[in-house]
């Protein structure tokens, strides 16, 4: 999926009034806005800019749905907040819990795309860590592969430490120890030791798989929060000039 530029879409929001300004003749016209996404998609050169910003479209009743997949596969598996974009800034400066000023409103939205950021950053870790893990799991069961196909005594070499290798000689053997973390090493049968690491490699491939829809589903959410905050101080600014003029 090609992502968006954050900034460049609200650059282009801007310009597309009917995108934000009740008082735009084509705001409530539903075809009008979607010809505008469509423009902005094309600005940015990206093929899936409607699939990416599918979130905006919720609020129209529309469902979250990409080829090949229901809309239940649109949520998050790690239970991400969703951010609902702001369709009618009138109505939503209106609710009971906006009422105290722009400022407030803008600071909690500010607070939200902060959260956004900070699980990013920690779903960002979890992938670096899960995609060491993987290759670390398909050399272990490369070598529960080669001891099992083994039949007489084989050289090898041993890394003690940086650039420092051992020769040994290996005989035959039915068990291997397995590191399971936190200093724990057990031993093993061949054969539960295969089972266990293709357990484990499973894991971490649906992990991972997890982990990348659950990144993606977040840049939606924090592109959501700033697009709402650019309506929002939009709406404020244009409210500030109509009150200067009428003054």
């Amino acid at each position: 999926m090609n992502h968006i530029d954050t900034g460049r879409v609200i650059d282009e929001v801007r310009i597309r009034r009917c995108l934000w300004d009740p008082a735009d003749d084509f705001y409530k016209n539903k075809d009008a806005k979607n010809k505008a996404w469509e423009e902005i998609g094309k600005e940015l050169c990206c093929e899936n800019f409607n699939t990416d910003l599918a979130t905006f479209y919720q609020r129209q009743g529309k469902a979250h749905k990409m080829e090949g997949d229901g809309a239940e596969n649109s949520k998050s598996f790690s239970g991400i907040p969703e951010a609902v974009f702001v369709d009618n800034v009138d109505e939503f400066m209106s609710l009971p819990e906006n009422t105290e000023g722009v400022d407030k409103v803008l600071r909690r939205l500010d607070e939200q795309h902060g959260k956004y950021k900070f699980m990013e950053y920690t779903l960002n870790t979890k992938r670096r860590r899960l995609r060491q893990q993987i290759p670390d799991l398909a050399r272990s069961l490369d070598m529960i592969e080669k001891l099992n196909a083994q039949k007489e005594d084989m050289d090898t070499q041993f890394l003690l430490s940086d650039q420092v290798f051992v020769k040994a000689n290996l005989k035959p053997t039915k068990t291997v120890y397995l590191w399971l973390g936190a200093n724990v090493m057990l031993e093993y049968s061949l054969e539960d030791a295969e089972n266990l690491l293709r357990t484990n490699m499973a894991t971490a491939k649906k992990n991972l798989s997890c982990v990348e829809h659950d990144l993606d589903f977040l840049r939606d959410q924090w592109t959501t929060t700033e697009v709402n905050m650019a309506r929002v101080y939009n709406w404020d600014v244009k409210r500030r000039q109509a009150a200067k003029a009428s003054s």
